[in-house]
């Protein structure tokens, strides 16, 4: 039940070398970019004008705004009262300024105190030898209880 194809009908066609599709793929890579610079040079585009100008200050106020955040305590000046250069307008609320400080200053000291231990265990001595301010600030008049537990 096997028939045999007619292939009299079939084209013959051209076997293709790796040259036409390097070919090919240029010309397209061409046409292309030929096409984009054809558009950027010939395509309506929104342009910006140069213009001078002056900025005028409305009034004599000028906007305070402080660089960090922060909870006015204390407003020195009232409105309309001149004020020289330099000279304070406000006071901002030390309690969490005074709280940070404390932080930084008992991982300074707990970062300290892991030094001396490592470099006791580096020169293989007995005992860890703490600087007298550290031993100060663990047993002193208010002593951070963290760094009483380290020493």
């Amino acid at each position: 039940m096997n028939s045999p194809i007619d292939t009299h009908y079939a084209v013959p066609g051209k076997e293709r070398g790796v040259q036409f599709f390097v070919r090919a793929g240029w010309i397209l890579m061409l046409a292309g970019a030929g096409s984009f610079f054809l558009w950027a040079s010939l395509a309506p585009l929104d342009q910006g004008i140069a213009v001078q100008g002056t900025v005028v200050v409305s009034g004599k106020r000028k906007a305070v705004q402080s660089l960090d955040g922060g909870v006015v305590s204390k407003i020195l000046v009232s409105e309309g009262q001149s004020v020289k250069e330099g000279e304070p307008l406000f006071r901002l609320d030390q309690t969490q300024v005074e709280a940070d400080v404390q932080s930084l200053r008992a991982q300074y000291r707990m970062a300290w105190a892991s030094l001396a231990r490592w470099q006791s265990e580096r020169d293989n001595l007995d005992e860890v030898h703490f600087p007298a301010e550290l031993i100060a600030a663990g047993q002193g008049q208010n002593p951070d209880p963290r760094l009483a537990l380290v020493l």
